[in-house]
């Protein structure tokens, strides 16, 4: 199966894998900070790297990339990146500072977003798991401030046999009447990819 060739049942089905894993995010994050956090997901689907770059999220602008690695029944690389201003103003709620008092990431900051990170990531693998019928694990989460062309740049170089073809779920946050968006990739291996796509005939 090509990623092009998904058809209308499979395409739903990545979408429900994606309302499944943000409503378990968005519980898990709630309880985190004491108060409620809603989330959506606008869009899911398979892309190749290629499309990410052709993307108008592909941009300068510069943010915070919250990366780790993939166990279990699929191997790969995770990725999930906020713009820099959505990044600071999450930090702001989840760290119950006031809106426009955070500038920079200094380790409390990186710490809030990490747990974040590993928030989303077990939270989105846990709905995976469902379809590929096997446990997914998310390792310790690491940080970059790049935009995310540098670090696709740099996965493309350091993962090259992994970095090809992405899930990805476009995910928007809100708290209160804040609204912060930001993009999960999940980077299968080849084989995954397979496991992926096998498990998907719907």
């Amino acid at each position: 199966m090509k990623i092009e060739n998904l058809d209308d049942k499979q395409k739903d089905a990545l979408k429900e894998l994606g309302n499944i894993g943000a409503a378990h995010a968005a519980t898990a994050l709630s309880q985190m900070i004491g108060q409620t956090i809603e989330m959506s997901v606008p869009k899911v689907t398979f892309v190749r790297k290629a499309q990410i770059e052709k993307s108008k999220k592909f941009n300068d602008v510069p943010g915070i990339s919250i990366y780790m690695d993939m166990y279990g029944k699929i191997n790969g690389k995770i990725l999930i990146f906020f713009e820099y201003k959505n990044a600071m103003t999450l930090t702001e709620i989840l760290l119950r500072e006031d809106l426009g008092t955070i500038h920079k990431i200094s380790e409390v900051e990186e710490s809030a977003l990490k747990e974040v990170g590993n928030i989303l990531a077990s939270s989105y693998l846990n709905a995976i798991s469902q379809v590929v019928d096997g446990i997914l694990l998310p390792s310790v989460p690491h940080i970059s401030i790049d935009t995310l062309a540098g670090v696709l740049s740099y996965f493309s170089i350091r993962f090259k046999d992994v970095v090809q073809n992405a899930l990805w779920i476009e995910t928007e946050l809100r708290a209160n009447k804040t609204r912060i968006s930001g993009d999960f990739f999940l980077f299968p291996d080849e084989q995954s990819l397979k496991t992926i796509f096998e498990m998907m005939k719907v």
